[in-house]
């Protein structure tokens, strides 16, 4: 993961999501975060403790089976939000979301 702190960039960003009046409301510093494709962007293994939202490229989200296949739970893209389970859930140890493509 790259973090972009650029102001113009997380301005621009921001002013294109749907949630805009949301994110403009939010008073903590935001910033994106940029994924190489076939990066993890959360997995057993870390701590989920971010919530992002998809601006550009897509993303898989798959469970592990216990025999090691996958089983596919969404696919997201523009728009599609991550990071909001951990508010009601704890962290699932099967799941994981991982960049299809370059995600920022």
């Amino acid at each position: 993961m790259k973090r972009i702190t650029e102001k113009k960039r997380v301005a621009d960003m921001v002013a294109a999501s749907p949630y805009r009046s949301l994110l403009e409301e939010l008073n903590i510093p935001l910033f994106l975060a940029a994924y190489e494709a076939g990066e993890f962007i959360s997995a057993p293994w870390g701590q989920q403790t971010l919530f992002q939202i998809v601006c550009q490229g897509e993303l898989s989200i798959y469970y592990v089976r216990d025999d090691g296949s996958k089983y596919s739970l969404a696919q997201g893209g523009a728009a599609y939000c991550l990071g909001e389970m951990a508010l009601f859930e704890p962290n699932d140890a099967t799941v994981f979301a991982q960049a299809a493509t370059c995600c920022v």
